[in-house]
């Protein structure tokens, strides 16, 4: 499943969506490959270039963390998927 739109160099999903929005992209993502044997990757450039190393505040650090933890845990939930970050 792809983002709502292309992301390109610094930008990415989780700057483009909000928490709410994140988590109904990530149901959509986790529930896609239904019960098949799936490996989910997250993006890895999200925690090398999250808020608190790009000049972002102490409150988007802790929202992209949520963000992040919040994916990788409604993935692991789904049968078959092996989620990483």
């Amino acid at each position: 499943m792809r983002p709502p739109r292309p992301t390109r160099g610094l930008l990415s999903l989780a700057v483009l969506l909000s928490g709410a929005d994140s988590a109904q992209w990530i149901d959509a993502l986790a529930t896609g490959p239904g019960t098949r044997r799936t490996v989910v990757v997250l993006e890895p450039d999200v925690l090398a270039l999250s808020p608190a190393y790009c000049g972002g505040t102490t409150a988007q650090q802790r929202d992209r963390l949520a963000q992040i933890g919040a994916a990788v845990d409604r993935l692991e939930r789904q049968p078959g998927a092996l989620a990483s970050s």
